[in-house]
């Protein structure tokens, strides 16, 4: 539990706004989790705080009655409370309710792990700088910067499935601006295990956000997610055909070591 862990449930009252280097750049944004009824919900993508508690961000939004939305722009705020933490907000187009979330920042790692507050899920947020080795974001992204092998840790929204994927990005870009993904899924869903090999594609926007489709034994999905820490970590969600999400991953780089001379 996040109690445990040094998270307080935070306070409403909010302190004056901290307008240090908090938090103050661009991050890949990962929320993944449920509805208290278990209904998957999602957003992924990327948000830049502004270093004065306002931020602003482009993600894909999976919330529960609300069709699926790609890259949409949304807006919020976010302050330090006296324990550390940071209290977010995030207003979601076409959603009633505004979002909010408590997360720890750790300097360290430049990184921020969370849950959400408002009751309406249960759901953790997991924000990356885009950039670590550089405190301004990348200014453009494109497919190479995925070239290369990753391994993936990924759970089912909603509890009861797991997932190993390993897979790699070829890092070109064709006519259309796509690339080629190639990699096995090993799963465990509800105790049935497999190993099943996927192909698909990709493409990768300026601002880091990437999307595309991998087939899998036959069945077709659609995949959207963002780079950060410095191009080796990527944070995803798998979704059927009706947009509806049902895993959610973390991927980091793979170093592979060539033999010989």
């Amino acid at each position: 539990m996040l109690c445990a862990a040094g998270f307080g449930a935070p306070s409403h009252a909010k302190a004056s706004c901290v307008s240090g280097k908090t938090l103050h750049t661009r991050y890949g944004l990962l929320v993944s989790g449920a509805t208290t009824t278990g209904v998957p919900k999602y957003l992924d993508g990327t948000i830049t705080f502004n270093g004065a508690c306002g931020l602003t961000g482009t993600v894909t939004i999976g919330e529960p009655g609300v069709p699926s939305q790609n890259f949409a722009s949304i807006a919020g705020t976010y302050n330090t409370q006296k324990d550390g933490t940071i209290w977010i907000t995030l207003s979601l187009p076409n959603v009633a309710n505004v979002e909010t979330y408590v997360v720890g920042f750790s300097k360290m790692f430049g990184e921020a792990l969370g849950e959400e507050t408002d009751s309406s899920a249960i759901a953790t947020i997991d924000l990356k700088p885009q950039n670590f080795s550089n405190p301004s974001p990348q200014s453009s992204y494109s497919n190479a910067d995925l070239a290369g092998a990753f391994t993936a840790s990924c759970y089912g929204m909603g509890g009861g499935f797991s997932d190993l994927n390993y897979f790699s990005f070829d890092g070109t870009t064709d006519a259309n601006g796509v690339g080629n993904i190639t990699g096995v899924d090993d799963s465990n869903n509800n105790a049935e295990f497999y190993d099943e090999p996927y192909i698909g594609s990709y493409a990768v926007l300026p601002d880091g956000s990437f999307g595309g489709n991998v087939t899998v034994a036959g069945t077709n999905y659609g995949y959207s997610g963002v780079l950060d820490n410095n191009r080796d970590e990527v944070q995803y969600v798998f979704t059927r055909a009706d947009g509806t999400a049902f895993v959610g991953c973390t991927a980091k780089r793979v170093l592979v070591i060539k033999s010989g001379g």
